[in-house]
């Protein structure tokens, strides 16, 4: 039972990463389709589970030991590679060392939408509030460029 819980906490926070975020799937391709694989097999068992409504039952199937340890062996993957994805950037830009994990996420998963992250630009620059983004002048791939930085 604890095994499983593991795995719902490590899968309930890759998920997001993994399936919805294009950044991590640009960068971590492998990785994200062995997630995926990871994916379908966590919902399987927990919808397998669900429809025994017990748990004896559920938790006493034939294999699901051994299918669960081998779901943890790829998460642990997984989440390796996603730390040394986001290690890789932090080295890249070392401001990034001030971010939490998931705001670094956030950042590199929202990087197309300038006016998304500005949230987390006083975490990134200190004593900046904010960066004043003007719309009438872009850069070349067609993203506002920031004219300010606001206290």
């Amino acid at each position: 039972f604890l095994l499983l819980s593991d795995i719902q906490r490590t899968w309930s926070y890759l998920e997001p990463l993994f399936i919805h975020s294009d950044e991590v799937k640009r960068e971590l391709p492998e990785d994200a389709t062995r997630f995926a694989a990871i994916d379908l097999d966590v919902r399987a068992t927990l919808l397998r589970a669900w429809d025994d409504r017990n748990v004896k039952d559920a938790f006493n199937r034939e294999g699901l030991y051994q299918n669960l340890e081998r779901i943890q062996e790829q998460l642990d993957m997984c989440k390796k590679s996603l730390a040394d994805f986001l290690d890789g950037r932090r080295r890249q830009f070392p401001r990034f060392y001030f971010v939490s994990e998931a705001d670094l996420l956030d950042i590199l998963s929202n990087g197309n939408k300038p006016e998304t992250i500005l949230s987390h630009v006083p975490k990134v620059y200190l004593s900046t509030k904010t960066l004043a983004l003007d719309p009438d002048r872009q850069s070349e791939t067609g993203r506002p460029i920031a004219t300010d930085f606001l206290a």
